[in-house]
């Protein structure tokens, strides 16, 4: 894998700014999807990317709907997927579901670069604050 970016899918532009800045300071470029109206038209022109980033609750769509497109991408099946999200109660299913990790909102940002690095050696990240 030689791409140093990540996707962001979540529809609060705060969290996509800390993200995108925590993101940054790894080294990586972010490209985000908002899960509007056309959010699988926004995926499917986004260049390749190393993780996803994947909040579960946007408008018009899940994040379990997301996902279970993302999963049927050719471009995106072997990719980690982060659910990355508020919604606490919801970690046992995103790891039934088949997520690589869960980061829960608000990231913080002192443990996120041994986060990332973990996520990004194909280890299996499962963070609440």
């Amino acid at each position: 894998m030689t791409s140093k970016a990540a996707l962001i899918i979540d529809d609060d532009p705060q969290n996509v700014s800390v993200l995108h800045t925590l993101l940054e300071i790894e080294g990586f470029s972010s490209y985000t999807v908002t899960g509007g109206t056309h959010w699988k038209t926004e995926l499917n022109a986004i260049p390749e990317v190393a993780v996803i980033f994947l909040d579960l609750h946007l408008p018009r769509v899940t994040g379990y709907e997301v996902l279970s497109y993302v999963k049927s991408v050719p471009q995106f099946a072997s990719i980690p997927i982060i659910a990355y999200t508020v919604h606490l109660n919801e970690m046992s299913a995103t790891s039934e579901l088949g997520f690589s990790g869960f980061l829960g909102k608000p990231i913080n940002a002192e443990l996120f670069p041994d986060q990332f690095a973990r996520i990004m050696r194909g280890e299996k990240v499962w963070y609440q604050p």
